[in-house]
């Protein structure tokens, strides 16, 4: 037999072969499962100037794009709905400090003093800078030098910037979705490296 010809499989390998096939369909399901995120979606609400409605949509719409993709999206809003001890604390900062404890990843559009305040809030904290994900709007070309900013790049935080073009052509919602599959594997890998 020549060394360019394969060897066909003796019968003991191909029944190995099906196990090892329906084994991957099943590490499959489990990356899937394992690696589901929570994601808390930060930025303008509803409620707030209706000069932002194109942000506001953004985040509405990045909350859907990353449930489509299987996740635990969530707004601050829906968390503070659906458990009532929060609202007992009586202290909103804290209440968004045991939100992003449990979260996996936060997608923050800046566009808002609440979403500005977050990002100041949760910057200065390794554990809170790795998880976010900051959305932040180009200012004519001109670099950011805002202390927050820099804390967050050092502590391991990620800085998306975009403009109208960007909004209006879902590359930001693009962009959360490119950042949730980094994250996805690699809480996949640390779940089960």
């Amino acid at each position: 037999m020549k060394n360019s010809q394969i060897v066909p499989k003796s019968k003991r390998a191909k029944e190995i072969h099906e196990i090892y096939i329906e084994d991957i369909g099943e590490y499959i399901y489990n990356y899937k499962d394992i690696s589901t995120l929570t994601v808390l979606v930060w930025g303008p609400s509803e409620n707030y100037d209706p000069s932002k409605e194109l942000i506001r949509n953004k985040r509405i719409e990045m909350l859907n794009a990353l449930r489509t993709e299987g996740h635990n999206a969530v707004f601050s809003e829906e968390v503070r709905e659906d458990v009532q001890a929060l609202k007992e604390i009586g202290n909103f900062n804290i209440e968004e400090m045991i939100q992003i404890k449990g979260a996996d990843m936060v997608c923050l559009l800046w566009g808002s003093e609440g979403a500005i305040g977050e990002s100041y809030d949760f910057s200065t904290s390794k554990i809170n800078a790795q998880k976010i994900i900051l959305f932040i709007e180009k200012k004519d070309g001109v670099a950011y030098s805002d202390s927050m900013i820099e804390n967050l790049r050092v502590l391991g935080g990620k800085i998306e910037e975009y403009d109208d073009s960007d909004l209006k052509a879902c590359r930001v919602v693009g962009k959360a979705i490119d950042w949730s599959k980094k994250f996805r594997n690699a809480k996949y890998k640390l779940t089960e490296g």
